[in-house]
């Protein structure tokens, strides 16, 4: 599945100060820094493309808005992650995420160390997304959110916190128990699954 994480040095900073400034190219560079994770992130909250499109058009709207009043420029990105969280509860989010399949699990770092049978013989992207689908209806909404945002977006505790209005302390331990949950649910479907298929 394609990690989604920020470049390695995001210029968050760098990029609000442009906002504050009116540099014309300052909204076009955030959206090039952020614009797809988070239309990935709405779309998962959302399970609806033309929905979650707009919400990241009003987003990145209202970010060069209120750039001058953000508190911490270092988190715009942890900003922008919990403004599209936001508008997504406000207009009704699904209950269970929707995961987008399209070469999702060329890496798969929910699998990394869990222990599940042959578990360097994956199965077809497919299977794998039906697998992970059924495994994350064991966890609720936000602790799905943990894992989309831990996981697939690679963001680490303190900017998980900032986006979802925890402490980073609190945001560690949520994604530890969430990966717990998640490796055991899909241990459990996948020994289900090949004792449907050896009967």
């Amino acid at each position: 599945m394609p990690r989604l994480s920020p470049s390695a040095d995001a210029p968050d900073r760098k990029l609000v100060k442009g906002l504050n400034e009116g540099d014309e190219s300052a909204l076009a560079a955030v959206y090039d820094e952020y614009g797809e994770r988070i239309y990935d992130y709405a779309l998962s909250m959302l399970g609806d493309g033309r929905a979650a499109a707009r919400i990241v058009h009003d987003t990145f709207i209202d970010a060069a808005r209120r750039a001058p009043r953000m508190r911490d420029h270092l988190h715009l990105g942890s900003w922008l992650y919990g403004a599209v969280r936001r508008r997504c509860i406000r207009r009704g989010r699904v209950k269970d995420l929707h995961w987008e399949r399209d070469g999702e699990f060329a890496d798969a770092p929910f699998l990394e160390g869990a222990e599940i049978p042959d578990a360097d013989d994956l199965p077809p992207s497919e299977e794998l997304h039906d697998l992970l689908r059924a495994s994350l209806a064991h966890l609720d909404p936000v602790d799905q959110e943990i894992v989309l945002l831990a996981f697939r977006h690679g963001l680490p505790p303190a900017r998980l916190g900032a986006a979802l209005g925890l402490s980073a302390r609190r945001a560690a331990a949520r994604t530890r128990r969430c990966r717990t949950v998640l490796e055991a649910a899909l241990a459990d479907v996948v020994r289900r699954a090949a004792r449907a298929c050896a009967s």
